[in-house]
């Protein structure tokens, strides 16, 4: 597996400005969360199949790093997993369950 990060230098709501990424051994998505400029934020998984595609090859990457309003680079695993499981809490208290889960990670 490897993880990425990508930023999209833009000022739309309609697209993600941060993704991140986990990409298996064949190059595709397995888990992704997209972070919006007006703080909406996605999570797709094997649960959410259409929304995931095929992660760019490494000599993609490099013409996608060489504009100058993406940049992708591949982080840790840690790293992945802790932004994920940061956004999942925002995204559970801003009421995504309907508050049931935002009562119990409230301390």
């Amino acid at each position: 597996m490897k993880y990425y990060r990508t930023y999209w230098e833009q000022s739309s709501l309609e697209y993600a400005t941060w993704i991140f990424s986990e990409v298996d051994n064949q190059g595709d998505e397995i888990r992704k969360l997209e972070i919006f400029l007006d703080g909406k934020i996605s999570y797709y998984d094997a649960n959410t199949p259409f929304e995931l595609g095929e992660f760019p090859t490494d000599e993609d990457l490099e013409s996608i790093n060489d504009s100058e309003e993406i940049t992708v680079i591949e982080i840790s695993k840690n790293d992945f997993e802790k932004t994920l499981q940061l956004f999942l809490m925002i995204k559970i208290r801003r009421g995504a369950n309907n508050g049931i889960l935002s009562n119990l990670l409230v301390t």
